[in-house]
């Protein structure tokens, strides 16, 4: 669900993804590449939610757009550093949690807790 390359990108870019977010505070552009990556992160899931959703995989009670947001929250570069940077999670533990939060809220299978 994305959270093997969001640690991809955290483990190999950890410097340059916190310059970037201290830059977009005071640099335009900067700020506006940063959205840019957003947005297209935002669109992969999305993407990857109407796949859930057409597989008829989506949690019941959860729609589609709810689990887009979902995933795109948990995925989301900012995610990995406030757990890794600010609460001292290891990678590891970071995409155990993550990928266990995303499957409990968003998909439903016969073999997944409800």
């Amino acid at each position: 669900m994305g959270v093997q390359i969001t640690r991809q990108l955290n483990e190999r870019n950890h410097d340059v993804l916190a310059v970037m977010r201290s830059a977009t505070a005071v640099e335009a552009e900067a700020a506006a590449v940063y959205e840019d990556g957003f947005e297209l992160h935002r669109t992969g899931t999305a993407n990857l939610a109407a796949r859930i959703a057409h597989l008829g995989a989506l949690r019941p009670g959860t729609t589609q757009d709810d689990a887009a947001a979902v995933i795109s929250v948990l995925t989301w570069v900012d995610s990995y550093a406030l757990l890794h940077d600010r609460h001292g999670w290891s990678y590891d533990r970071c995409q155990e949690w993550l990928t266990r939060t995303l499957i409990e809220l968003t998909i439903s299978g016969p073999d997944l807790p409800r």
